[in-house]
């Protein structure tokens, strides 16, 4: 059996096998192009350049992880190429990448919370769930020992292993309709809107399953898993103080080394903790930049904003913890996209369905390294 880090060699290993054979063809992969070959009315217009790229990029992908698409591989990164260019030359309108997140996650952080936050990335599984061994909590913060004379035994201590956490893989479905006519006009590059669109969208609902995911034929989220520690701010919810975030970062630290920790939360939980001063009648803020507590504070309106308890309402979850203790996992080579193209379904409307599907699993392979308040306002 391969361990963890195992497989998130191998991933790496198949990521740079990708990039680096195709580096020529990564401009070149075409959307655009993929969609005319469904449209018999675009199939003249199609350039053959652009399509041999996009069909050489999905069988590299199909020899690196061993597994044929449904219909055409196309890596993540592709998709985001335009977002991660303007991620670096808007210095910073969107989000940026954590320090130590893998070429899938660096890529993938402008569409996504989760991603930007750098959790652990495994890509090219296969066959079914993956169980992931942790020691318990108990034996991960057992530091105690003793002094011996020279001679004498040590003692002797076994690790305690808690039960095994589950990765399990969903099937996660996005499509867009593109019109045919806007298909068939040669003189307009919708390449970019096509790519960038998609990615936002597979990003979004990957954020939403994962933060707050139900379970069953999506994966369960942080805020659902039962595992995960809930602190209270009141019965009936509170107003977020410095003494709430101060608290969540106790917790962890208390439990785990923080090396890549961040707080995540909704977007009008971050506006309100930019206007709440830390002491009472103080111009200094909660939130006075991007960084709480020297981490990153992260925002998202996939955070639920929505949650009731008692009497509250319209209350905000924050969560703290160290996000290499989330796992994705990618039952795709090289974390790729399949692309079907269905020029059936609409056709009474005149369009063509550009049909993305995707197979992730996400779960924290160590509830312990985050908490959560679900409670604030």
């Amino acid at each position: 059996m391969q361990s963890l880090a195992d497989l998130q060699v191998r991933s790496a290993q198949q990521q740079a096998a990708v990039s680096q054979r195709l580096s020529w063809a990564m401009d070149r992969v075409s959307l655009t192009e993929l969609i005319r070959t469904g449209d018999p009315k675009s199939a003249h217009t199609v350039d053959p350049k652009k399509l041999e790229a996009t069909y050489q990029t999905s069988a590299l992908c199909r020899e690196v992880g061993g597994q044929a698409p449904n219909g055409t591989w196309v890596p993540l990164q592709i998709l985001t190429r335009d977002l991660t260019t303007a991620s670096t030359a808007s210095g910073g309108g969107l989000r940026q990448p954590a320090k130590f997140a893998s070429e899938l996650a660096n890529s993938m952080a402008p569409a996504s919370a989760v991603f930007s936050a750098g959790p652990t990335i495994i890509t090219g599984l296969t066959g079914g769930a993956l169980a992931l061994p942790r020691i318990s909590s108990t034996g991960a913060t057992d530091v105690s020992g003793a002094w011996t004379n020279e001679g004498q035994p040590g003692p002797e201590r076994e690790p305690q292993f808690a039960a095994p956490r589950m990765l399990e893989h969903k099937e996660l479905i996005v499509y867009m309709d593109v019109s045919r006519r806007l298909i068939q006009q040669t003189s307009i590059d919708i390449g970019s809107a096509l790519r960038t669109g998609l990615a936002l969208r597979i990003g979004r609902e990957l954020d939403r399953a994962i933060i707050n995911g139900a379970g069953g034929v999506e994966p369960t989220g942080m805020l659902s898993d039962p595992e995960l520690q809930i602190l209270s701010a009141g019965t009936n919810g509170a107003p977020v103080t410095w003494t709430h975030c101060v608290e969540l970062e106790h917790q962890v630290s208390r439990r785990y080394p923080l090396r890549q920790s961040a707080f995540l939360t909704s977007a009008q939980l971050r506006k309100s903790m930019r206007t709440t001063p830390r002491v009472a009648g103080s111009s200094d803020f909660i939130l006075p930049d991007s960084n709480l507590l020297g981490y990153q504070l992260i925002g998202s309106e996939l955070v639920p904003s929505n949650l009731t308890k008692g009497t509250g309402s319209n209350l905000s979850a924050l969560i703290f913890g160290e996000w290499s203790e989330l796992v994705l996992g990618f039952w795709t080579p090289v974390g790729a996209v399949d692309f079907l193209i269905d020029g059936y379904t609409q056709r009474t409307s005149n369009l063509i369905r550009l049909v993305a599907r995707l197979n992730v699993g996400a779960t924290m392979r160590q509830p312990g390294a985050f908490a959560a308040y679900r409670d604030l306002s």
